[in-house]
């Protein structure tokens, strides 16, 4: 089971807005990030929770330029780049935005406190970055949205969807992707191989919002469901059920 300390207390989110050398321009409105978090994001996160955990985000006031080009982020010119188990500089890319908002905060933003260090979140529980389409890269697939398993990291590449933020901070809790079990043979639980996304009742897999909510071995794990409301099904009599 997750920590009741994580998955059960409100998160707080701050996302940094940024540019780059070679691709400048707002890659989302301070308005647009914030009325996504606090609309149907925090309206799934706590419906799947049921009240137990919240989000409340906020935006940059500031688009903050980060020092390198978006190729060198993305890493175009690495062998293999775009190929089977390629990750751009995706770290490198959240810390940059970090150090650069730290040190060129101002106005509205002055008062922000995201921490000292890539390893602290200040004020907040999920520090993060917003950016254009740079063609960046994880585990082979070129993501809209990628987060730190069971921590505050989170990275959204050309998206403002509710969907790929729900799915995000999936992850943020603790949990990984809805998969199928697709068989060889056409039964449930005979011989095959793992469908990744291929859950198509949950947002961690393919389901859509409102109604892909985690499921319920999810839910479990992240104690928003209690033990009392959990029922494992077993074989009795006929061997039916």
């Amino acid at each position: 089971a997750a920590a009741a300390d994580w998955t059960l207390t409100p998160k707080k989110v701050f996302l940094i807005r940024v540019d780059f050398l070679d691709k400048t321009g707002d890659p989302i409105s301070k308005a647009d990030a914030e009325a996504a978090l606090n609309g149907e994001v925090r309206t799934s996160i706590s419906d799947m929770s049921y009240g137990r955990t919240t989000i409340s985000g906020t935006a940059s006031t500031r688009v903050y330029r980060l020092p390198q080009t978006s190729a060198y982020y993305a890493d175009t010119t690495a062998a293999g780049y775009a190929g089977e188990s390629f990750k751009s500089l995706n770290d490198k890319l959240l810390s940059d935005a970090k150090v650069r908002f730290r040190a060129e905060r101002s106005g509205a933003d002055a008062t922000i406190n995201i921490g000292a260090s890539d390893s602290e979140y200040g004020d907040y529980d999920v520090v993060g970055v917003t950016f254009a389409d740079i063609g960046a890269y994880n585990a082979g697939v070129k993501y809209a949205g990628l987060a730190s398993l069971g921590a505050g990291d989170l990275w959204m590449q050309k998206s403002n969807d509710a969907k790929v933020y729900v799915h995000e901070f999936g992850h943020v809790y603790g949990l990984g992707h809805s998969n199928f079990w697709l068989t060889t043979d056409g039964s449930v639980v005979g011989a095959g191989s793992e469908k990744e996304y291929g859950d198509i009742y949950d947002v961690m897999g393919g389901g859509e919002l409102p109604r892909g909510h985690f499921h319920p071995q999810a839910k479990k794990r992240l104690l928003w469901i209690d033990d009392p409301q959990w029922q494992d099904a077993s074989l009795s009599g006929d061997g039916s059920w």
